[in-house]
Parts: C-alpha cells; sequence; structure tokens
C-alpha cells in the first residue's frame, strides 16, 4: 500500500492521454515556457541533478499533524494549516473537495470566503496559511473523502497565435484524500446534481492501445491505478484551445482503472460554471469502459471567461479495487469566441 504522509511530493505524469493514443503538446512562441513538470521527484526523475530547471513542488497540511490523515468537524468550523513549498518562483493555488464537491473556505485573516487561495513562491521560502471551512456535505456518523487540489502557476492565461500550449500552468496534484469525520450536525444547501450520462465499452483495439512494456519487460495498461478526464468533440480529445459557438454540443469522458462514484464539475478561470444546467454529474467509472457525457455550451455562462477546465473528484477514498482513488483535470482550454 502507498505510504501515507500529511505533507508529500506530488506526483503527476507529463504526458497527455487521449482515447488510444498519446499526445504530443508543441510549444508555441507566445505563450509561457514549457517547464518540466513540477510535480516530478528530481531524484527519479532528473538524477537529482542541482542544474536542473525544474521546479519541485511540495504542499501539504502541517497542522493537525496525525499519521491517519483525518479531521473532525464537532459542530465549530474545520480548521488546519497548509503549506507550500516551491524550488523556483512560481503561484500555487489550493481547491478543496469534500465527497466530490467543491469546498468553500476561508484563509484566517482575510474577510471573504474562497474556492482558491493562491499564494507567489520564491525558491526553497516555504508559505504556509490558516484556513476553516464548515463541510458543504455531510451527516452526523459519515466519514467524508476530502482532497487537497494543488495547482501550479494558476493564473488565467491569455493567448495570441497559431499554435498555443498552457504547457504546466493549470496544472493539478493527485495526492492521497484525507478523511472527515462528521460528529455534529450540518445545515447544508441541497446540490443540483445530474446522473444522466452514458457509458460505453473500449474496443479491444483500444484496450490494448493503453498497454506499455516496461523496463522489466512485463506489459501494464497506463489505465491501472489512475482516472483520466478529457473534454472532447466528433471523437477528437482538445488540446489548448477551443472555438465556442451558441448551442455547440461538446463531450466529457472519464476514464480509468480507479473504478468508483466520482462527481464531475466545469470551470471557466477557476469559478464554478454549470454542465447542462448541473452543478455535477455524478457517474460511476467501471474498467475497460468510459464515461460519456454530451456537453452543451451556453454562451451565456462561458462568455466571460478565457480558460475551461473540467474536474473529475472522488466520492469515496478507496476505489473498488482497494487502491486509492484521485482527482484528476481535463487539459485547460483557451476560449476563443466568435471565430
Amino acid at each position: 500500500m502507498k505510504d501515507r504522509k500529511s505533507k508529500i511530493f506530488l506526483l503527476i505524469l507529463c504526458f497527455a492521454i487521449s482515447l488510444g493514443m498519446i499526445g504530443c503538446r508543441a510549444a508555441g512562441t507566445s505563450e509561457p515556457p514549457l517547464d518540466s513538470d513540477p510535480f516530478l521527484n528530481p531524484d527519479k526523475n532528473q538524477g537529482g541533478n542541482p542544474q536542473s530547471s525544474n521546479i519541485i513542488i511540495e504542499a501539504g497540511v502541517i497542522s493537525p499533524v496525525e499519521k491517519a490523515m483525518t479531521l473532525e468537524y464537532n459542530g465549530s468550523p474545520v480548521t488546519l494549516e497548509y503549506q507550500f513549498k516551491s524550488s523556483g518562483t512560481c503561484t500555487m493555488g489550493l481547491m478543496i473537495f469534500v465527497d466530490g464537491f467543491l469546498q468553500p473556505y476561508q484563509v484566517i485573516g482575510s474577510a471573504q470566503e474562497t474556492t482558491m487561495h493562491t499564494v507567489d513562491l520564491e525558491m526553497d521560502d516555504p508559505k504556509s496559511f490558516q484556513l476553516e471551512f464548515i463541510p458543504v456535505c455531510g451527516n452526523v456518523g459519515e466519514t467524508l473523502t476530502v482532497v487537497f487540489a494543488n495547482v501550479y502557476q494558476a493564473k488565467v492565461l491569455e493567448l495570441s497565435g497559431d499554435v498555443n500550449t498552457f504547457g504546466n500552468y493549470q496544472k493539478i496534484s493527485q495526492p492521497h484524500p484525507w478523511h472527515l469525520e462528521v460528529n455534529a450536525g450540518l445545515d447544508t444547501k441541497s446540490k443540483n446534481i445530474s446522473s444522466l450520462y452514458q457509458t460505453k465499452p473500449f474496443t479491444p483495439e483500444e484496450i490494448q492501445s493503453f498497454e506499455r512494456s516496461g523496463s522489466d519487460g512485463q506489459i501494464r495498461s497506463i489505465l491501472d491505478d489512475r482516472i483520466y478526464l478529457d473534454i472532447c468533440k466528433n471523437d477528437e480529445v482538445l488540446r489548448e484551445k477551443i472555438v465556442i459557438r451558441q448551442d455547440d454540443v461538446f463531450e466529457i469522458r472519464a476514464y480509468g482503472n480507479l473504478t468508483g462514484k466520482y462527481r464531475i464539475s466545469l470551470y471557466g478561470d477557476f469559478q464554478q460554471i454549470p454542465i447542462n444546467g448541473y452543478e455535477y454529474i455524478e457517474v460511476d467509472v467501471k474498467k475497460d469502459e468510459y464515461v460519456s457525457i454530451p456537453l452543451t455550451i451556453c454562451l451565456e455562462d462561458i462568455v466571460p471567461y478565457k480558460n475551461m477546465f473540467a474536474v473529475i473528484a472522488p466520492v469515496a477514498a478507496v476505489s473498488e479495487s482497494n487502491t486509492y482513488t484521485e482527482l484528476s483535470k481535463s487539459d485547460s482550454l483557451y476560449l476563443i469566441y466568435n471565430e
């Protein structure tokens, strides 16, 4: 079983997965440089070379310090202290999901609630902040899943030119979930949730296309112990930018072998926006199948924004295969109107 730590190195694969293929990104000339993945461990991926240009991010709860990675709601707001540390200059943001729902919180000392607090980091200069929240869901006696989602370069990008890429901007890490024990009653608002989606089986050829040969000669599937999320149109996974017209129909796809219940939400410039009129789509991810959700874009909902992405967050901390579930994010898309 994976080692559970309250302060961890956060891992993200630095390649983009589409249905049946791996897509490479081309770096444009008008956007930030394509950095090495900030969530990779340099000892494993860069040989620990101090001259590497990698920016390595450490993030996690530093108080309370509990080996069980468990918080408690006892009638007062849940409080904790969170810390970011970076080996280079960057901006980090924190989003919190409780049982798949986006959790608003308040940074102590701030007058307003937020769904993503950001900090500007310098090399090896850790910054911590205290926060508190009242869970958005839960009943007495329940244990909820809490995911602290760390957003690298949490900035809205305005791009130009024929070829653009977000590089690693807006990439979200996939840490182990925490638990939240509900020991007191909550006055929670009902959520606007849909369970309208389809599941479609992968063909044997598609399943085979996910297989890779390891250095030991063993064949493994890149679907194992992972969950993926894509925004598509006409069976094509969208990368980098998207042309938006009234009533365009796209598709959200979720797949991977971390099977179980998840909730999918959509964001414009880090603000939650509706999916077909709903806050969340609740789905069951199954082995060797993919979830398909038709997505009708309403210009009224999306026109104020420049960037768009979707997030899939777990309801349960452990999957049906008895491994830890994870949060995943689609590629960020730059929105182009009236083209």
